[in-house]
């Protein structure tokens, strides 16, 4: 199964969710009208009202407003994202600057795996007062999520069993499960609101001034029907919750082997939990809501089996150790025992612990390699990132020079980054302009560190620039508005000086507000777009990625036919044989569109745009990185290309 056809399960399984609410609510309402038809029949001594259709409109259209504000409310909080829920489980944030080792060891897992699943790095947040072993991953997109850990996570695993753990909540941040979770607290919370009220009414009634003591006998009576209907509401719920949550785990699990190829580490993870005291139980009064976000079960309770959200850990551990040998091509990590590093030692992955050097890894100049790529692994590779892609990144992050991994460590550092990035590496004159531009409205310390770090830039390999970009965005999230807007001013003004917007700025300039803007604008979902909407805008873009692949005109568009033939649809379409007019402008407007199309949808999208870009099986790096800045855009988590190296 694929990475769109995961999507597409997460979609149904949505879709399953908001049937079995429907049937919850249904009964509900049913169940709440025969406790007032009965009331109101005892009261009234006749038969007339047991049945009503407009005493049960009124009692349908209560039940559904409480229901529908309860739920609404819930997800409207939780739109700001993962960090919404971090806040709400008592977790704090950990500065991307830490020098604790722990935490440094955490973040640089969590990098690591960013970077090979093709994912922006995630904030990432501990829960101190825990000390079971678990951890979570929330948020409505790839781009708001974030990973949260226990202070047991960080104190009881090694590394590789750290790992383990890290790439399983990914799998979550991958697969579109995380969008479920938080629908799910939504819904539990509207149908928990019957209970709510009917547990006040009761209250209210017990301490109010006494009434006619039939009448209140019956409002007490209904009170308390009102509630138990209401709390059975919310045990059918965690029901519900507890059925959708339980088979993930298994594919969260088999997708973390495939990704670090040692299940070893994750199932001595799953032991921990189950020789530790405190287990993977989380203590804090907000667990029971967010339980199925966790990596083992959060909650322990006499009803647990029968609300379990995970499987069994002897089942999970089972599971690891009897994987079919298929699932392990390639190198197997050795036992944790022969692994164990020191935590900040030259052979610790990540930003700070690595003191890679260049090590080959910077070269001069915008060299225009041609870089083979497999054209039928391409839609394939999203989502699948494996062992392949994690060697790359921890490659690539050993690489960086030390001056760059200082510079990544601080706001004002991240800046001089993001400007270094930005300024003109051809043109002598155009560099001067924008460096006279930044003398005049930056600081001193920006300035310092960009003079440190533009002498790596001259070296430094083209194919680190969207990964340099991945690693500002941790620091560059922590922004205020203000200062969030002066950068986004100071990089047009940078291009601008520049003349026109060329591709390689195109390309960072679109990942890097793709990351960052979900922090400084919350996600509210679009109406996807209809048809032919779709049509036109892959037409823009399919234009966009042939005149910049292929020089040849004829070439170009042969190219552009060949994507639009893998357009669903375009069998009953004449092709155009012309490229449509476009510019980067025009393909930045069309691809926020497409960003909103249906997973399937996204696959043809991606198909086309890959036979468009690699219709001659042969492809420059400019064109690898515009490919995967476009697939970046339409929210699809692609591993670097490995052929790139």
């Amino acid at each position: 199964m694929n990475f769109f056809e995961h999507q597409e399960q997460a979609q149904r399984k949505t879709v399953y969710l908001v049937f079995l609410f429907a049937i919850a609510i249904i009964s509900m309402i049913l169940a709440i009208y025969a406790v007032v038809a009965i009331v109101i029949y005892i009261e009234s001594q006749t038969g007339q009202w047991l049945f009503s259709p407009e005493i049960l409109s009124i009692v349908a259209f209560n039940v559904l407003l409480i229901v529908g504000l309860g739920s609404g409310t819930k997800i409207l909080q939780l739109r700001g994202g993962g960090k919404v829920v971090a806040s709400s489980l008592g977790a704090r944030l950990v500065h991307p600057g830490t020098h604790d080792k722990l935490e440094r060891q955490l973040l640089n897992v969590v990098e690591e795996m960013a970077i090979a699943s093709g994912n922006s790095i995630p904030p990432v947040y501990i829960m101190d007062r825990e000390s079971g072993i678990n951890a979570f991953a929330a948020g409505f997109t790839v781009n708001d999520a974030i990973i949260g850990v226990t202070k047991g996570c960080l104190t009881e695993l090694e590394r590789d069993e750290l790992q383990g753990v890290i790439a399983h909540e990914f799998s979550h941040i991958i697969y579109g499960d995380m969008r479920l979770n938080l629908y799910l607290i939504g819904v539990l919370q509207g149908i928990l609101l019957i209970h709510i009220i009917g547990r006040q009414i009761l209250y209210m009634i017990s301490n109010g001034p006494r009434v006619n003591r039939k009448k209140q006998g019956l409002i007490i009576i209904a009170s308390i029907a009102i509630l138990a209907i209401g709390y059975i509401g919310f045990i059918c719920g965690r029901m519900i919750k507890s059925a959708i949550s339980r088979q993930r785990e298994f594919l969260a699990d088999a997708s973390a082997v495939q990704l670090t190829r040692n299940p070893q580490g994750l199932a001595n993870a799953l032991r921990k939990i189950g020789d530790l005291r405190d287990g993977s139980q989380i203590r804090t009064p907000r667990a029971e809501e967010a339980s199925h976000l966790f990596f083992g079960e959060a909650i322990s309770s006499f009803d647990s089996r029968l609300f379990a959200t995970h499987p069994p850990l002897t089942e999970r551990i089972e599971r690891l150790e009897n994987l079919p040998a298929g699932t392990l091509q390639g190198d197997v990590p050795p036992p944790a025992q022969e692994r164990t590093a020191a935590l900040e030692s030259p052979e610790t992955p990540g930003i700070s612990g690595l003191q890679g050097g260049l090590q080959g890894g910077l070269q001069s100049g915008l060299q225009e390699t041609t870089i083979h790529v497999d054209l039928a692994s391409i839609v394939e590779e999203i989502g699948n990132t494996d062992s392949a892609h994690l060697n790359y990144a921890q490659s690539l992050l050993g690489q960086l020079p030390e001056r760059i991994k200082t510079a990544l460590t601080g706001d004002r550092g991240c800046r001089a980054i993001i400007y270094g990035l930005f300024l003109n590496s051809q043109n002598r004159e155009i560099r001067q302009k924008q460096i006279a531009h930044l003398k005049a409205t930056e600081p001193s310390e920006i300035l310092n560190r960009l003079w440190q770090i533009v002498v790596c830039f001259e070296h430094l390999n083209p194919r680190y620039r969207l990964p340099l970009i991945d690693l500002t965005i941790p620091v560059l999230r922590h922004l205020s508005t203000d200062h969030y807007q002066h950068l986004s001013q100071q990089l047009q003004t940078l291009i601008n000086t520049g003349g026109k917007l060329s591709l390689s700025e195109y390309t960072l300039q679109a990942v890097l507000f793709h990351r960052l803007a979900p922090h400084f604008h919350p996600y509210h979902p679009s109406k996807p777009p209809s048809t032919n909407e779709t049509w036109n805008d892959c037409l823009v873009v399919l234009s966009g990625l042939a005149k910049v692949g292929h020089k040849d005109k004829q070439k170009a568009i042969e190219a552009f036919q060949s994507g639009l033939q893998r357009l669903r649809g375009a069998s009953s379409k004449t092709l155009p044989n012309q490229l449509s007019p476009v510019n980067l402008s025009s393909i930045r407007r069309s691809l926020k569109r497409l960003m909103n199309t249906t997973p399937k949808v996204k696959q043809r999208i991606v198909d086309a745009c890959a036979h468009t870009v690699l219709y001659d099986r042969e492809v420059n790096l400019k064109q690898a990185e515009l490919l995967r800045t476009i697939i970046i855009l339409l929210d699809c988590p692609i591993p670097p290309f490995l052929e790139t190296l």
